[in-house]
């Protein structure tokens, strides 16, 4: 194994355990706010709902929080 190869491995393998920490603490993150709240995801702050809620209305054709009403949310 030449040295540029064995720094690359070393760097790619870093890369691959810092990637599997981060996945595993997000899930571990997402497990206790699921086994918390009893099993559905609560928002704890108002602007991820409305957010989602303008996705969804925009993917319905419109644009805005209420169907068929379109206003702006900000």
């Amino acid at each position: 194994m030449t040295p540029s190869t064995k720094g690359a491995s070393l760097q790619f393998r870093f890369q691959v355990y810092g990637i599997a920490v981060a996945g595993l603490g997000m899930g571990f993150l997402v497990s206790a706010a699921m086994s918390r709240t009893g099993g559905p995801f609560v928002y704890t702050l108002d602007d991820p709902y409305i957010h989602l809620a303008v996705a969804e209305t925009i993917l319905g054709g419109g644009y805005g929080v209420n169907a068929g009403e379109f206003a702006s949310p900000s």
